[in-house]
């Protein structure tokens, strides 16, 4: 992570933050109101962006809207005329590069040439790939389409184009990337450890990610396999991806260690994500029994599945989104089976629970000045989760702030949401009759570390301690003493572990009922800190939260 941003993300503040409301004026232009929200998109610096038609006084206007880390927010690209091109509509999805271009793909109009309906991929103002030009890396090849653009750190664009000869005869699909149009993969090609080649005609999947340094790729190829049932395979950099020596492909079995089933073969795939140092995410179902076949592989690793309980929520159903951030968190939307709720989707930040359906947002959904709460009654776009390298999520939602069993009246909203590192799911106890506070613990990933220590404090959580060169946010006394000394004692459980392949850890702080009646009034601090046994050293600090006891 760049060394001066990493300070300001440690001040970030926290708590929902609504970017965009429909129905409301776009912020920035009074002008405008917001009628729909569209898709997020992040970058490697900390930057985000948030895809949105508006009404204008022009017409209905496509655009996207976003900022720079610490920067205002402000509208990036609006639908207009650039260069005889006049912009009719933009695709849902599009990526941001750090310098904050978005690459999108607009359909556009040439006023000198007469043609309609042009299905491009453009960064910022520049075209990048319109339909019917020359594809630059295969002469006599005109694009058909262009479509799912992204963009990598420096600004590079990749996407899906469709490939036709000069007579109009289709020729499948291909990644490419860059101004050169370099084709990066598409029919017929031979990649290594594939049992057969890549087929023809729409061959290359749409979800598909670059890393932010553009060395590693990761989507799923066709292959020439003469059968739709066995013909799908992940392409990792250009190859045949194994795990735990299995090929990842449509019915090919899954590793033993990994089968909940006999027999289990991997059979769709879904979302995906790799980082610049080549770790690797992807959702996707088996052939197994239904109530166990969604699943999440983070690096070889199966670190979730359908069927297991998340905060005491059973998995149960579809992963409508997936995220892996360049900074190694991940994220997915996936249905849990809440005992009052039943079924809802839920937001799962590196495998624990942050959210889901009926738990609220405050904003002010109607524009008066005055906050409103609204419930969360689903999680909304074809591509709305992503998770920025300020371990915020971004998301879109509907929120029902009128409390009626209708949808028609719920608000569609982008929101920013961040995860600290120590979360509590709740900041009070009753001292009459006590209770428990539960704990997640989540460390950064560029923390190395082997276990972690939760510890507290009576007194505060400045100026804290100076451990390692690092502020522990706990001030010293003798119940930092006390937690420090006797670990994984009353009042706290778990209070000194391990993290879990995903970085992740529980612990609790209890009171016992009528413990102390001269309790009422205080406020107790935890924070914990990582260690590395490797350097022997506190690898990382967390934030400080407090739990006030009430009488």
């Amino acid at each position: 992570m760049h060394p001066i941003l990493l300070p300001l993300l440690l001040a970030a503040p926290q708590g929902p933050e609504v970017l965009l409301t429909e129905g409301l004026v776009m912020p920035g232009n009074p002008a405008q109101t917001v009628t729909s929200i569209g898709n997020t998109a992040v970058n490697s610096f900390g930057g985000w962006a948030v895809g949105a038609s508006v009404n204008d006084p022009l017409g209905t206007l496509s655009l996207i809207y976003g900022a720079s880390f610490g920067a205002p927010a402000s509208t990036l690209i609006t639908e207009g005329t650039y260069g005889g091109l006049e912009q009719t509509s933009y695709e849902s999805f599009f990526g941001v590069s750090n310098a904050m271009v978005p690459v999108y793909s607009p359909s556009s109009n040439d006023l000198i040439g007469g043609t309609t309906g042009l299905d491009g991929c453009w960064a910022g103002t520049t075209v990048i790939a319109n339909e019917d030009d020359p594809i630059l890396s295969l002469p006599g090849k005109v694009f058909r389409f262009n479509s799912r653009p992204n963009v990598i750190a420096t600004g590079e664009p990749v996407w899906v184009g469709g490939i036709d000869d000069v007579s109009g005869t289709a020729e499948g699909n291909a990644i490419f990337r860059g101004a050169g149009h370099t084709r990066v993969v598409g029919e017929n090609d031979v990649l290594p450890g594939m049992p057969f080649a890549v087929g023809t005609g729409s061959v290359v999947d749409f979800d598909f990610r670059f890393s932010p340094d553009g060395n590693h790729h990761i989507l799923t190829v066709n292959l020439a396999s003469g059968s739709s049932l066995d013909d799908t395979y992940v392409d990792y950099d250009g190859a045949a991806l194994f795990l735990g020596g299995s090929i990842v492909g449509e019915d090919q079995p899954l590793p033993t260690a990994l089968q909940v089933a006999p027999d289990e073969d991997w059979d769709n795939f879904d979302y995906f994500g790799v980082m610049d140092d080549g770790t690797y995410f992807f959702t996707g179902d088996t052939n197994g029994p239904a109530a166990t076949d969604e699943f999440v592989v983070l690096d070889g690793a199966m670190v979730l599945r359908e069927g297991d309980t998340v905060d005491g929520l059973v998995l149960s159903g579809s992963i409508e989104g997936g995220y892996l951030s360049a900074r190694g968190d991940w994220a997915v939307v996936w249905d849990v089976d809440d005992p009052i709720d039943g079924n809802v989707e839920a937001l799962l930040f590196n495998g624990r629970l942050i959210l889901k359906e009926n738990d609220t947002i405050t904003t002010d959904l109607d524009g008066d000045g005055i906050p409103e709460t609204g419930s969360i009654s689903g999680f909304t776009g074809l591509s709305g989760l992503t998770v920025g390298i300020d371990r915020a999520c971004y998301f879109t939602c509907d929120l029902d702030y009128l409390g009626t069993s209708s949808t028609t009246d719920d608000v569609e909203v982008a929101v920013r949401l961040p995860i600290p590192d120590l979360l509590a799911d709740a900041d009070s106890l009753s001292v009459a009759s006590g209770g428990t506070v539960g704990f997640k613990l989540f460390n950064p990933p560029e923390a190395a570390a082997d276990i972690y220590l939760l510890l507290g404090s009576t007194s505060g959580d400045a100026p804290g301690v100076l451990i390692d060169g690092l502020t522990l946010p706990l001030n010293l006394d003798s119940y930092l003493l006390y937690t420090l000394q006797h670990p994984n004692q009353m009042p706290l459980a778990g209070s000194l572990g391990t993290f879990d392949v995903s970085g992740t850890a529980s612990a609790s702080f209890t009171l016992p009922p009528a413990f102390d009646p001269g309790l009422a009034g205080l406020t107790v601090h935890h924070a914990f800190a990582s260690f590395s046994f490797l350097t022997a050293t506190v690898t990382h600090t967390s934030n400080a939260v407090a739990i006030s006891f009430l009488p």
